[in-house]
C-alpha cells in the first residue's frame, strides 16, 4: 500500500464485515471444499458429527426455549470455527478465479481478510466492479 501512496497510483476500497456468515454457510459445501484441500477423510468425518444433528436454544432471563434443529452454519463457540470459515472464503475465492499472490501493487485487486471482515482494493473502478459482482456470485451459493 505505501508503493501506491508513493507512486500515485489510485485505489478504491471495500471495507466488508459478513455479520452472521457463521451461521449461513451451507454444511456440505465445507464439507466438500475440505475435501479439495485435501484435508484427510477422518477429520472431514469427526468434523461432520460435531456439526450433524445439533440442536439450539434462546434462554431469556430464565425462559429457555423449545430445541431448534440447526442444519446450516458453523457451531457458536467451535475453536475451529474461524478455520473452517477461512477454507470455504478461500473456496469462494479460487472459484471466483481472483488471484491471491502478489500484491495491489503488481495486480488489479488485492483482498485482504482476517476473519469474517474483507477489505477488497483494486486499483480501477472498473476492475473493483467486476470482481465485486464476481464474487458476491459465488458468494451466494454457500449462503
Amino acid at each position: 500500500m505505501e508503493n501506491t501512496k508513493e507512486f500515485g497510483i489510485e485505489t478504491h476500497h471495500l471495507f466488508n464485515d459478513f455479520k452472521s456468515v457463521y451461521d449461513t454457510i451451507k454444511r456440505n459445501q465445507l464439507y466438500n471444499a475440505m475435501s479439495e484441500f485435501n484435508i484427510p477423510n477422518k477429520l472431514i468425518s469427526l468434523k461432520r458429527m460435531t456439526m450433524e444433528n445439533t440442536k439450539s436454544q434462546v434462554r431469556i432471563r430464565f425462559d429457555l426455549s423449545d430445541s431448534i434443529i440447526t442444519k446450516k452454519g458453523l457451531r457458536q463457540g467451535d475453536s475451529l470455527a474461524c478455520l473452517l470459515f477461512n477454507l470455504a472464503l478461500e473456496k469462494v475465492v479460487r472459484n471466483a478465479g481472483i488471484q491471491t499472490s502478489g500484491t495491489i501493487f503488481y495486480k488489479s485487486v488485492q483482498l485482504l481478510v482476517y476473519a469474517d471482515d474483507i477489505d477488497m482494493i483494486a486499483r480501477s473502478r472498473t476492475a473493483f466492479k467486476e470482481v465485486f459482482y464476481h464474487l458476491k456470485g459465488h458468494l451466494e451459493k454457500w449462503a
